[in-house]
């Protein structure tokens, strides 16, 4: 029997094979007529051979990190090296709210309960409204003698104010919801809550299982493998179509919720970055009805005037793909300056870091994905992204290390002049306008980095490959004063240093003179 040739695997090669193959055993056949039944055959059969063998490559390659495309495998490949994907984080911001027409007095308070629902507009015309809820349960008195003391109904304490006082009140994008499971008493019980798009650090989890009955709450890590036979643990994962499960231990790590017993799960299910709505997005409450207290008529909802921030979806297959091999090379601890930059790009919403020694102390700078790269010099982490960077790394530094993390990274200002010369018959302003646009492209934010260096010639570049540009000639192009084209340390461009990044911004002197072509207006 002739070998075959097994490089064969799509279908022209397969069918190629098959008729010569025929050829030998089977002389006597000679139509290759499409109508011919062997043919047909033959046909069938090469088709089925390339439609195999195209999805053995691609079990293969999903089999691997760099040529997965389906999120299901790149979280099985994560799952294996031990790396826990992060989850959507909910925007936040703030409103202001005035009672001055409510009917609140001293005796008969109008209470806005935590979790209050708020509604914005939403990015995109076309989705919904964007629900946000209170951080805060609050209350409006008629004077000020009344908020003296803060109140407290039904068991929850009320922040309260004369309703006088315009209250600026914190808000935070998502949904709340609350479901009821029952302990099977099984090892490794796991359920998978119905909603999409869970915040995991919202859930919070109660079993009635303590003495009368009464609710014992069991706390969130990140693997159930951390906790002990005692502990009453909870682990989440998060499934490749979004969806949370919750799972819980097996007496050997983790505590098993004692059988028949009522497990409550709460949560905020969020848009991540849908979230991040513009100023003056939040302008109405959703309802002015409250359960069992007054009605709020009259409460003005005072619209947002900062943009909410710090909505971050659910990490990429991208990311993923960039963070479980530098997680896997740090074993998750840190103890080179690599190590830190790679664990500080684990923390949700952080897409730029690095890290230098500063004496005996690590120093970390970051940056969250910047809507206001190139209005400012300065690109500042709020302190709750502070806060989480630095928790996040505490358990993982080692002992007597001192690390901080820098509230703020400042940019490096980009002097640019140029002339460019327009070829005929293009319109002047629009090259013009084109030529800029690619320019400020070069130092976008998604080109940026720590210590990023762009050259003269990249500048040329980006110039020339614009339609209707004859030439340009560039005199100026630096980051230090002086109509000069920076050449130092055998590198004509411009570089920002190793804790800074480069941005044509609003402080840059830019300046593109264009000439030739046509004008707009035909002259």
């Amino acid at each position: 029997m002739t070998t075959f040739d097994y490089t064969s695997r799509d279908y022209a090669s397969i069918q190629a094979d098959l008729f010569a193959r025929a050829s030998r055993q089977l002389p006597e056949w000679t139509s290759r007529e499409a109508s011919d039944f062997g043919v047909l055959m033959v046909d069938l059969w090469a088709y089925m051979g390339d439609v195999l063998h195209y999805y053995v490559d691609r079990a293969a390659g999903e089999s691997f990190l760099n040529t997965a495309t389906q999120r299901e495998s790149v979280l099985a490949i994560a799952n294996l090296l031990d790396y826990v994907p992060s989850g959507r984080r909910p925007a936040t911001t703030s409103i202001q709210l005035n009672a001055s027409n409510t009917s609140a007095t001293d005796a008969n308070p109008v209470f806005i309960p935590k979790r209050t629902r708020f509604l914005a507009t939403p990015l995109v015309d076309t989705a919904n409204k964007v629900v946000f809820t209170s951080d805060t349960a609050i209350a409006f008195v008629g004077t000020s003698s009344g908020a003296s003391a803060n109140i407290v109904s039904d068991g929850v304490t009320y922040n309260t104010f004369p309703k006088t006082t315009a209250v600026t009140l914190a808000v935070t994008e998502g949904e709340w919801f609350t479901e009821t499971y029952t302990s099977t008493g099984l090892l490794n019980q796991r359920i998978t809550l119905r909603q999409t798009g869970v915040v995991t650090n919202s859930i919070t989890v109660a079993v009635n299982e303590g003495a009368g009955a009464t609710n014992v709450a069991y706390t969130y890590v990140d693997r159930i493998i951390q906790g002990t036979s005692s502990d009453k643990i909870f682990s989440v994962d998060i499934t490749a179509d979004n969806y949370s499960i919750v799972g819980f231990g097996n007496n050997v790590n983790g505590f098993i919720p004692t059988i028949n017993s009522t497990i409550t799960i709460t949560y905020r299910k969020s848009r991540g970055s849908a979230g991040n709505v513009v100023v003056g997005a939040i302008k109405e409450i959703e309802s002015y009805q409250v359960p069992n207290k007054p009605a709020l008529d009259g409460l003005v909802v005072v619209a947002n005037t900062a943009k909410a921030v710090g909505g971050v979806d659910i990490e990429s297959i991208a990311s993923l793909k960039s963070n479980i091999p530098a997680a896997f090379r740090s074993q998750d601890r840190a103890v080179s300056l690599q190590d830190y930059k790679d664990l500080v790009l684990r923390v949700p919403g952080i897409v730029r870091a690095t890290s230098y020694v500063d004496g005996s102390t690590v120093r970390i700078l970051a940056t969250t994905e910047a809507s206001a790269y190139g209005s400012t010099n300065t690109l500042v982490l709020t302190t709750d992204e502070v806060t989480r960077i630095q928790a996040y790394l505490a358990p993982r530094e080692i002992t007597f290390v001192t690390s901080s993390v820098g509230a703020s990274v400042t940019l490096t200002p980009v002097n640019f002049t140029g002339t460019l010369q327009v070829k005929d018959n293009y319109i002047r302003e629009k090259v013009n306008a084109n030529v800029v646009t690619a320019i400020y492209e070069l130092f976008s934010f998604d080109n940026a980095s720590f210590g990023n260096k762009v050259s003269l010639g990249q500048v040329y570049r980006a110039i020339l490959d614009v339609e209707g540009v004859d030439y340009a000639v560039i005199s100026r192009f630096t980051t230090t004063a002086g109509n000069v084209i920076d050449s130092s340390g055998g590198f004509t461009g411009v570089q920002a240093s190793a804790t800074s990044m480069l941005v044509l911004g609003a402080t840059s002197a830019f300046t593109l003179t264009p000439s030739g072509g046509v004008t707009a207006s035909g002259g």
